[in-house]
């Protein structure tokens, strides 16, 4: 997905907008439910989490895959998204935790939109401590 964000990167983002900016491959900030902040080891609610959404409410989750609303897959574990939730992933997979870890996330919940990648602290000598 691009642009990919990685550990360290610096971004600007909008928290205030209209409902129906939130589109599939934004990426967002986001807190966790209170349910989840103490649950989830390294994860706590003193900061927004950034992710990519990629279901929004109708998509269908299928064994770890999202299938687009209007399909007719019927496998084992599928899982239709709510009104009012979204499901995001991370762009590094390997790391990280996303929705297959700790669920949907309520638009409630929903910080701020990501409207760019900034340019790395590195990359500007101007920025440096």
């Amino acid at each position: 997905m691009s642009p990919t964000l990685e550990i360290e990167d610096r971004v600007l983002a909008l928290r205030y907008w209209p409902s129906h900016w939130l589109r599939k491959g934004q990426v967002v900030l986001f807190w966790l439910p209170d349910n989840l902040n103490s649950s989830l080891e390294g994860l706590s609610g003193e900061f927004p989490l950034i992710k990519r959404v990629v279901g929004l409410p109708g998509d269908k989750v299928v064994n770890d895959y999202l299938i687009s609303s209007g399909t007719n897959d019927s496998s084992n574990r599928e899982l239709t998204i709510p009104p009012e939730y979204f499901f995001v992933r991370g762009d590094l997979d390997l790391i990280g935790n996303d929705s297959f870890t700790f669920g949907l996330i309520p638009f409630e919940n929903l910080h701020a939109l990501v409207l760019l990648k900034l340019s790395s602290r590195k990359d500007d000598p101007s920025l440096s401590d």
